[in-house]
């Protein structure tokens, strides 16, 4: 009979294991680093070894070339777009500065009326020259960066404007990667910007390597004042859902399985992982961490790109998705103001590989609020996905439609919208003003555009290089097209941000698009004129909310065609949109408008509003 183990020898020996273990989950992340191939991916056991993520012998898989037949007219509904950047002032002044960042993954946008003089001033972060706050007059942009009294914003990731301090003057938060969170500047009558994190305390325990790439405001307590949540990607807190589920991916689920390892460890208590997302409440004067009180500390141990705060279940109360890296989208249902319940899994959604970017919008016309989640997409003839896609993704993106009671059912096929590349920032709105959305999403990454013909990892990443931002359109209920060059969208640089918002006051939407390092891409739209209506809200009861964020807003057209939006700013990808609606209508008026002010079950019904021109509906009036 052998001796029973030394203690001492057997806790070793656990932690030896423990220690292999997490050395292949970190191994997995540094291969993964969101699709960047950084080592070379381990050969499947049992194989000889070939290049990275392909075995020898085994044949290169390559992607599904996209359907060269042209969109047909009636479809394209005679959108067309014009590259207006340098006449609109957005080339950006002095040398081009080196951002590292910003070739991986950063490049963002933040659209809102700074100066409340009826334009839509625009901040850019990681443009290389053109990073700066830039103010709109009559569509054209003079960069005020310094006038403003910030610092530069080259390196800075995500951004949002919102009145936190309800004084009636924007204030501004900038993300950035680095051990700081984030900076918070507060607006003041004068057009200039203060920095004031530390007395608002916009703080997050311990340092480390931070990228905060989703800001979005809301008020989550209904206390009259916004709320901010703020998303931290980061390798360090590299986590997934629990793959077990089988709720990822049928077929491609290698960087799930290492991810929801690492869940396991940390949920044992074994491997402790923390990022920066963080959730503040708002308290008049500071913000409150009420991550953990708000039910979402498990964000801290995943990596989350695009929060969007959005009633999804028609209850009054906003909600949060978030579209998340590795197998982490998430959806969390708001308890009337207590904090928040992880509904993922019961709502059907979170399948997405890596969910980058990400779109609230009634994409059916329903009435009801579904959601886009862009991923990366390898399309393949027999639908195999190549090893080296486990890590990186094949299955693209997801589109799941409301159902109603905080359910989902995904439709990415049906739809056509499975396949636009390796997405990032994504738009759905009405480019035509006919009542039909169309869909654009930036796409692309860096790397070598000749691949070697024999190496599947290089063929793999080779498919996202050169990858131009894509434009969807539909016709009827059919499934949407891709026709970015048939509608004058032609840039094929690596892009994040993406936001629709109309520059030049023409009522039509422009698309602004942000590039990796690089000045953005101005697109104004110029198809032929149809009607349409802009709305802005106010409330002047509550003045922490005077916008009016968090509404539901429908819009009945004369010829009796209902439109539902949500008043919220967050989406895309490193992106925040304007806090105004904007309608197409045809050749029809509008009937009416029926606002829901937050919390409210009662519209405020306005008749027969003028059309043509952005309107203000103002509470109670």
């Amino acid at each position: 009979m052998g001796s029973s183990p030394d203690p001492a020898a057997r806790s070793r020996t656990v932690a030896l294991v423990l220690v292999v273990l997490l050395v292949g989950v970190l191994v997995a992340v540094r291969v993964f680093s969101d699709g960047e191939a950084q080592a070379p991916v381990a050969t499947p056991a049992g194989e000889e070894p070939g290049d990275a993520g392909a075995p020898a012998g085994r044949p290169v898989v390559r992607p599904v070339e996209p359907d060269p037949t042209p969109v047909p007219e009636e479809a394209l509904a005679g959108i067309r777009f014009e590259d207006v950047t340098e006449q609109a002032g957005l080339t950006g002044r002095g040398p081009d500065t080196p951002e590292p960042t910003a070739a991986d993954m950063d490049a963002g946008a933040a659209v809102a009326d700074i100066d409340d003089d009826g334009d839509l001033d625009l901040l850019l972060t990681s443009s290389g020259r053109a990073s700066g706050l830039h103010r709109n007059d009559d569509g054209v942009f003079t960069d005020i960066t310094d006038a403003a009294g910030l610092p530069s914003l080259v390196g800075v990731t995500s951004a949002a404007f919102a009145d936190v301090d309800a004084d009636g003057h924007l204030d501004l938060f900038l993300g950035g990667p680095g051990g700081e969170l984030g900076r918070l500047f507060l607006g003041d009558a004068s057009g200039r910007f203060r920095d004031r994190t530390g007395a608002w305390r916009v703080t997050a325990p311990g340092t480390g390597q931070r990228a905060i790439r989703g800001v979005d405001f809301g008020d989550v307590d209904r206390d009259g004042d916004l709320d901010l949540v703020v998303t931290d990607w980061n390798l360090g807190s590299f986590v997934a859902v629990e793959a077990a589920r089988g709720d990822a991916s049928d077929r491609f689920t290698g960087q799930c399985q290492y991810a929801a390892t690492v869940r396991r460890l940390h949920a044992a208590g074994t491997l402790e992982v923390t990022g920066a997302t963080r959730a503040f409440r708002n308290d008049g004067d500071r913000f409150t961490d009420a991550t953990q009180a708000w039910g979402l500390a498990d964000l801290g141990i995943e990596r989350p790109f695009t929060p969007q705060l959005v009633d999804l279940d028609d209850d009054g109360w906003i909600d949060l998705a978030v579209a998340g890296d590795s197998c982490s989208s998430r959806l969390y249902r708001n308890e009337r103001g207590a904090g928040f319940v992880d509904v993922t899994e019961q709502a059907g959604v979170g399948t997405d590989e890596n969910g980058m970017g990400s779109v609230v919008r009634d994409l059916d016309g329903d009435g009801r609020p579904d959601w886009l989640v862009t991923s990366i997409a390898y399309p393949t003839a027999d639908g195999t996905c190549p090893p080296v896609g486990l890590f990186a993704g094949c299955s693209g993106n997801r589109v799941y439609l409301n159902r109603g009671r905080m359910r989902f059912e995904e439709a990415g096929d049906e739809l056509g919208l499975r396949d636009t590349g390796w997405g990032w920032g994504a738009v759905a709105a009405d480019f035509a003003n006919d009542g039909r959305l169309q869909v654009a999403v930036t796409n692309g990454r860096i790397g070598k555009a000749d691949p070697d013909p024999t190496s599947q990892a290089e063929v793999y990443y080779a498919a996202f290089v050169d990858d131009p931002t894509s434009f969807w359109v539909r016709a009827d209920d059919g499934p949407y097209a891709e026709a970015a060059a048939q509608v004058g969208i032609d840039d094929d640089r690596v892009s994040h941000a993406l936001v629709a918002f109309d520059h030049d006051r023409d009522g039509r939407l422009d698309l602004l698009v942000a590039h990796a390092g690089e000045p953005p891409t101005l697109y104004r739209n110029v198809t032929p004129a149809r009607r349409w209506i802009g709305i802005r809200l106010r409330d002047p009861s509550t003045p922490g909310n005077v916008a009016g964020l968090g509404s539901r807003v429908e819009v009945t057209s004369t010829s009796g065609v209902t439109t539902t939006q949500w008043l919220h700013t967050s989406g895309s990808y490193e992106a925040q949109h304007p806090a105004e609606l904007h309608v197409g209508l045809g050749d029809a008026g509008v009937a009416r408008i029926r606002v829901w002010w937050p919390g409210e079950r009662t519209p405020q019904v306005v008749t027969e509003p003028k059309a043509d021109r952005l309107i203000t509906v103002t509470r109670g009036r």
